[in-house]
């Protein structure tokens, strides 16, 4: 617009109507209705501040319908790409799921920082609430878990139901104990019988000992049971075995010659 051509009122008239104009965002090319739209400032009485917007407001385009069941589909694909990938490789996609969210992965305690082992009596921990006490059946190190005898009893299909080769057979299930993690369970101090950290020391003679942080007594290992019934050591058959004059009969009987040389 040339402000300068135009009468002072309709300059005012103009400075006014500048923010509708603004808010009615024309288009770089626009139509034929437009364009043969007859001018605001020809008009004799003198137009209300919507009247510009809504003169000037480009046509309504109506979007196309999508396409019913495109973005199910392509939702479906994905997802099952997905439970595919993790269905073959459980760890990497877990792994994969925890550093798109920053979150490092937990690694494994080491090997001469473990300190809790089979036979051990432990305490086991949810926070401040106490799930338990029990004995400790079996640890794996590279997961840092540890099952306890009668903490975090579960279903499992047994292993006869699972190997059924008749799938119509219902799954017979039975409790068994899951793991809980290494840094829930306390061995219990032998002074009091209350959970306690532990720490590796060395004796005088070089042994490596677990000593309690509560009380310092010393925490020895359970030495595992003796076996139900005695094994017969050395294993030996009469059948396989050679008799004992065959083994001192003296069969290398060296030749002539090779006495002679001698």
């Amino acid at each position: 617009f040339f402000f300068v051509l135009q009468p002072p009122d309709q300059l005012c008239m103009l400075t006014r109507l500048l923010p509708s104009l603004r808010a009615a965002r024309l288009p770089r090319q626009p139509s034929r209705a437009l364009l043969s739209a007859t001018p605001f400032w020809h008009r004799t009485a003198a137009p209300s501040v919507a009247q510009p917007a809504m003169l000037l407001r480009p046509p309504a385009v109506t979007p196309a319908p999508p396409i019913a069941g495109a973005s199910r589909q392509r939702s479906q694909k994905q997802s099952n790409k997905l439970r595919q990938k993790r269905m073959a490789h459980p760890r990497r996609s877990k792994r994969d799921a925890m550093a798109r969210r920053g979150i490092k992965p937990q690694q494994p305690l080491p090997d001469w920082k473990w300190g809790i082992f089979a036979r051990d009596e432990v305490a086991v921990y949810h926070g401040k609430r106490k799930m338990g006490q029990g004995k400790v059946l079996r640890v794996d190190h590279a997961r840092s878990r540890v099952w306890v005898e009668g903490i975090k009893l579960r279903e499992f299909a047994t292993e006869e139901s699972a190997n059924d080769p008749d799938p119509s057979r219902p799954l017979e299930y039975e409790l068994r104990e899951d793991s809980v993690h290494y840094s829930q369970c306390n061995l219990i101090d032998p002074v009091d019988g209350r959970r306690t950290r532990l720490r590796w020391r060395y004796l005088p003679d070089g042994r490596r000992v677990r000593v309690a942080v509560r009380s310092g007594a010393l925490l020895p290992r359970v030495p595992p049971p003796p076996p139900d019934e005695p094994r017969e050591f050395p294993r030996w058959s009469e059948r396989l075995t050679t008799p004992r004059d065959a083994v001192l009969e003296r069969t290398n009987i060296a030749p002539q010659w090779a006495k002679q040389r001698v």
